[in-house]
């Protein structure tokens, strides 16, 4: 609310009204847990009783160009921040965020999230779109972060690391890369082993970099989130064989299927017993009959959620759907999302499976704010 727009006959009253409502929210009655912080020159741990307030911070969200004062003050204040999300801009980056994480004794989850906008694009593709990267920066700040190497189990970056940052979190849990950069060079991210890594989530363009990830974490993946990515049919097999191929533990998987991916996606039922979900993005619209009689005869007992989002000019057929319903009698009640797009009357032949306790519980794909492994 402190920075929400406002009319310019008041402009001469902001900082009144500022100080006011942070005088309000920060004194010795009060502990902050979560601070959502945008980028802001207002130095708020000189406000009486901030030592107090903020002393069991435990989550931070910050922005790259927020002042170095405040920052460097919060650090002395601060050490208990488990959760950082920091909005990394362009350039004119401070150095006081890398204070705050070095003040901090058990940073546990970490999120880098890039500003596109400040990079002048919105879908970076290549090195040119990132002709301002700040690597100095990236440099302090992974350097930080490598400090709590042996803490951090959850970490999301949306540009390439400039370090060996990723060879160094040893007790990696989560790791996502949000960045789909097409023809990037990605040293930094080959040969990594992550040997306690359990989530993988990528949009990672270059298939030998996400098969690199697939193997290397000593079988112990047990998601794996692939958004759309181009790969072709022969570089999409190499990715699923070696998912079947390393992950035995494996229960939830979103990836991309494509003509030519069947005998792949046979291998993948028989040999991850443990699958409890799949989401499937279908490209090419292939043969859904065999799809669908595939997971009917070869699903493992534990598998009956399923996402369904069928990328192509033409709509899924009823009849197609009444095949799997059918042949499904037998088994677990399935968890169901479909992208409707296109296909009349969808909802009313749902409902008749449900009536029948074939399906347990169906949404419309795309149309909630669903996580990817949430039914």
């Amino acid at each position: 609310m402190v920075y929400s727009h406002y009319s310019s006959k008041y402009t001469n009253n902001i900082p009144i009204i500022r100080s006011e409502i942070f005088n309000l929210f920060i004194n010795e009655n009060i502990k902050v847990t979560h601070l959502y912080l945008p980028r802001s020159d207002y130095q708020i741990h000189l406000v009486p009783g901030a030592k107090h307030c903020f002393s069991e911070l435990t989550f931070l969200r910050c922005n790259s160009k927020s002042n170095n004062n405040f920052l460097t003050g919060l650090a002395e204040i601060c050490q208990s921040i488990k959760e950082l999300e920091i909005t990394i801009e362009a350039r004119n980056n401070g150095c006081g965020i890398t204070k705050l994480i070095d003040s901090s004794k058990k940073l546990i989850n970490v999120r880098l999230i890039v500003n596109h906008m400040m990079f002048g694009c919105i879908f970076p593709t290549s090195n040119s779109d990132f002709p301002n990267i700040d690597d100095e920066f990236h440099i302090k700040l992974e350097n930080s972060l490598m400090k709590h190497a042996n803490t951090i189990q959850y970490f999301k970056i949306a540009i390439p690391p400039v370090t060996r940052i990723l060879s160094s979190l040893v007790n990696l849990k989560e790791l996502e890369l949000s960045f789909s950069v097409q023809s990037m060079k990605l040293d930094n991210l080959e040969n990594i082993s992550l040997p306690n890594l359990r989530f993988l989530k990528s949009n990672v363009f270059q298939f030998n970099i996400l098969r690199y990830l697939i193997v290397n974490t000593n079988r112990s993946l047990t998601k794996i989130s692939v958004n759309i990515v181009p790969h072709n049919v022969i570089d999409n097999n190499c990715i699923i064989q070696a998912i079947y191929q390393n992950c035995p533990n494996l229960m939830y998987l979103k990836l991309l299927f494509m003509m030519g991916n069947m005998s792949e996606l046979e291998q993948l039922l028989i040999n991850c017993q443990y699958l409890n979900g799949i989401y499937f993005l279908v490209l090419n619209l292939f043969d859904l009959d065999e799809l669908f009689e595939k997971l009917t005869k070869l699903s493992p007992y534990n598998l009956f959620k399923f996402k369904f989002n069928i990328i192509s000019c033409e709509p899924i057929k009823l009849e197609s759907l009444k095949l799997f319903f059918d042949n499904w009698k037998s088994r677990n009640p399935m968890l169901l999302q479909i992208d409707k797009t296109g296909c009349a009357d969808l909802i009313d032949f749902i409902e008749e499976y449900k009536s029948e306790g074939i399906i347990k519980k169906f949404n419309k794909l795309n149309e909630n704010n669903f996580e990817d492994f949430e039914w």
